[in-house]
């Protein structure tokens, strides 16, 4: 019996050890995916709105609210977008990064109407996409912010 005692606290030991240095791994492999997660937003965050609207290829989130929104192929309507551009994408709503604004053909659907495209773009996506289906703004108007127009931008800085 003392024997098998002696087996129990050899195990115990051995596996106590383990158990604590497993937990205490995974204690700081959490602490680490919460602190030291990079910023959402790029070094240009910290730039002023003001500011913001002079540095060519600044990205601003908007809030898409539509799901399965048509997203028009930048190339094809580079200056005049429109729903008659090619929209073989579609995206669904959640946040998107937008570079500017300009205004294109008028786009009337769910109630609203709107000659203003917001221009978007990220790793899987570039294209404009009308403006009412942005969470923000009013009929025929712009986005409100600093989300600057895109016939203000320097030469074709904007979409290089």
């Amino acid at each position: 019996m003392h024997i098998s005692w002696s087996l129990w606290d050899r195990c115990k030991n051995v596996f106590g050890k383990r158990v604590l240095t497993l937990v205490l791994v995974s204690a700081a492999c959490l602490l680490s995916t919460i602190f030291l997660q990079p910023s959402p937003i790029t070094h240009a965050a910290s730039l002023s709105a003001s500011r913001a609207s002079d540095v060519p290829g600044f990205i601003y989130p908007v809030q898409i609210y539509h799901d399965n929104t048509r997203l028009h192929v930048f190339q094809d309507c580079e200056t005049n977008p429109s729903e008659f551009c090619p929209s073989p994408d579609r995206i669904p709503a959640g946040t998107y990064q937008a570079e500017c604004q300009l205004v294109g053909e008028e786009v009337q659907d769910l109630g609203y109407n709107n000659k203003w495209w917001v221009f978007i773009q990220g790793p899987h996506y570039t294209g404009w996409v009308s403006a009412i289906y942005v969470s923000s703004g009013d009929n025929d108007q712009p986005i409100p912010g600093p989300i600057p127009d895109c016939s203000t931008l320097s030469g074709s800085s904007w979409h290089s």
